[in-house]
């Protein structure tokens, strides 16, 4: 069964950047007892302490296991305190760090001489506890009982490096409270490894250090608009360093000009730009003669600033004006809404006032200029999820939103932000990811998307929702599939009414279709089959058109790109018209993505050195 996070029709949601960090091969969360950098010095003797290595066989063949045992030895007066291994210690989680140390016969390191395995154990580690720490006497000799505890199995593999190598271990507990700072190396170990493939060892080990430092660049659509001769795709780049121990992102937003195939016309015009924050997520209007673009900041660790830039399109090329910062209120804003009402404009982010979380609203022009100050939206006082949709009703607004779990909240606006009447509550089946808002006349369309099974609900299911209001008092009227619903499949995707017809795109793992057809049976139309997380669609203001931008990876073929390095992630656009028509097939928008490495859990690894 798939399981997956919302990621959400127009917004790229990366909320591991806001949260504590990724599980994985190059990242792991733990507690501030962390290991110290690999190339702390090492000693074989300090304080007196030293590490006494021994090995069961020294003679090992693929498939081998290596066993050997580990003692503290104290040469001095003074009694210290060491502590065994612990879970995470032989994973560079925590200290005690242990670490098996290979060189050669010159004594250069072989970095993962019985051939490399990617850490599978990811999460925070337990503390320690006073058994843990154990009291090393002045000139005796402490056995630990079991080395390989919390290890994983040191085993020979096929593209191990062959022939003799000296194994050490490396201890570190020099910041660890309650135990002696040391840093030891243990005494060498001939060893003689039989088999292997010294290619593939050397390979394997450059796939390992690309993994460990690396830059990455990705693209993500924030709106596709309809110019003359052509169109103008306004998207995100985030460009991710990824060294030892550190994982830090920055950003710019970017408007490139597009021909009538889809096809990028000029270079891309940088719209805004931080060098140390990755902009969050952008959210685009248009306007007559330009575009309004909104991001948020970071400021210091626990806050983030609104901030605007106005486009001016009117000559052809998009030219930025200065950036206006709309909010330096506390708060934390993810999720940004912008929606213009006849000659005036509204911003709609998520704030905190008091101590409580609350959805801040903000008048501008057309132009992005202010043109009065932050009210807050009571009704949405103790919000739990930010996620927020924002669209025009005649001269004023309507704002949906998430309150927490199931519940979705509506709420009129004026132009200025004042609340008109009461606020309507919609009880969902189960939490989803909010989609997209429509007004139809008497009705209010909403698209919710449920990603997950709840298995407290019998025979619940995932799909794309078409749920119809009331205008009058946001009673559900109709509950209908936009997508197939099944047990099996998370769909997330995007949606936008043209008069009373529903268009919507939706993805099943890879592959990206649009349908128009009110149903779940309605007739698809394929538009990728390598489609990344983030989609976006749009209409066209003479309702005409279909806009439609996302992510992809067709150029990202593991098996075919990694060994030259050229995989991205791309934006791609199609324009279609209201039936599925395709009027522009899916072209290729950026050029400015940078590759990911090779992913070490990558089951062809080897293939992939051997077309090197």
């Amino acid at each position: 069964m798939q399981r997956k996070s919302p990621v959400a029709h127009r917004r790229f949601v990366l909320l591991s950047l806001l949260a504590l960090g990724s599980c994985g091969t190059d990242h792991a969360l733990a507690q501030s007892t962390s290991a110290s950098p690999a190339n702390v010095a090492a000693q074989e003797v300090q304080r007196g302490v030293s590490l006494v290595l021994t090995v069961d066989d020294t003679d090992l063949a693929v498939g081998d296991e290596l066993h050997f045992h580990l003692a503290f030895r104290n040469a001095s007066g003074d009694a210290a305190v060491v502590v065994p291994p612990l879970d995470g210690s032989w994973g560079g989680m925590r200290q005690p760090a242990y670490e098996l140390v290979f060189a050669d016969a010159k004594g250069q390191p072989l970095p993962h001489a019985l051939g490399f395995t990617p850490n599978a154990r990811c999460g925070l580690t337990n503390p320690i506890e006073p058994k843990d720490r154990r009291v090393l006497g002045a000139r005796s000799k402490l056995e630990i009982d079991d080395a390989h505890a919390w290890a994983p199995s040191f085993r020979v593999l096929d593209h191990a490096r062959p022939g003799v190598v000296s194994l050490r271990v490396r201890y570190r507990a020099d910041g660890l409270s309650g135990a002696t700072p040391l840093a030891l190396v243990s005494n060498p170990v001939e060893l003689t490894i039989r088999g292997g493939n010294e290619a593939l060892w050397a390979c394997r080990n450059a796939q390992v250090e690309r993994a460990r430092q690396h830059v990455y660049a990705e693209n993500t659509p924030s709106r596709l608009v309809a110019r003359e001769n052509g169109y103008l795709l306004v998207y995100r780049r985030t460009e991710t360093h990824v060294r030892p121990g550190d994982t830090s992102s920055i950003g710019a937003v970017f408007a490139q000009q597009l021909g009538p195939r889809g096809e990028p016309v000029g270079a891309p015009v940088e719209l805004a730009r931080s060098d140390n924050d990755w902009l969050g997520l952008v959210e685009t209007l248009d306007v007559p003669g330009g575009l309004l673009v909104a991001f948020t900041t970071a400021r210091g660790k626990e806050d983030r600033d609104v901030r605007l830039v106005y486009v001016d399109t009117s000559q052809g090329a998009p030219r930025p004006g200065s950036i206006k910062t709309i909010s330096t209120e506390p708060g934390r804003p993810v999720f940004l809404a912008l929606a213009r009402a006849g000659a005036r404009a509204g911003i709609v982010w998520q704030g905190r006032v008091g101590g409580d979380e609350v959805l801040r609203f903000r008048p501008l022009g057309l132009n992005g200029e202010p043109t009065g100050g932050a009210v807050s939206i009571s009704s949405s006082a103790g919000l739990a999820g930010g996620e927020m949709l924002f669209e025009p009703v005649g001269g004023d607004y309507l704002l949906a939103w998430h309150q927490g779990g199931p519940e979705l909240r509506l709420q009129r606006l004026a132009a200025d932000g004042a609340p008109l009447g009461s606020a309507g509550t919609v009880k969902l089946a189960d939490t989803g990811t909010l989609v997209a808002l429509g007004t139809l006349g008497d009705r209010v369309g909403i698209v919710v998307g449920d990603n997950g099974v709840n298995h407290a609900i019998a025979r619940d299911t995932m799909g794309l929702h078409a749920l119809e209001l009331s205008a009058a008092d946001f009673r559900v009227l109709s509950d209908a599939p936009a997508s197939p619903w099944d047990q099996h499949t998370a769909r997330f995707g995007a949606a936008a009414w043209i008069n009373s017809r529903l268009t919507r795109v939706w993805s099943e793992d890879r592959k990206l279709v649009f349908a128009s057809e009110p149903g779940a049976q309605a007739p698809q139309v394929l538009l990728s089959q390598a489609a990344g997380g983030t989609h976006g669609l749009w209409a066209t203001a003479d309702k005409s058109r279909i806009l439609a931008a996302w992510t992809d990876s067709r150029d990202d073929d593991q098996r075919q790109c990694a060994p030259s390095s050229n995989c991205v992630n791309e934006v791609y656009v199609a324009v279609l018209d209201p039936t599925g028509k395709v009027l522009v097939p899916p072209a290729r928008a950026t050029r400015t993505a940078v590759p990911r490495p090779v992913a070490l859990h990558q089951a062809n690894w080897a293939e992939l050195c051997a077309r090197k």
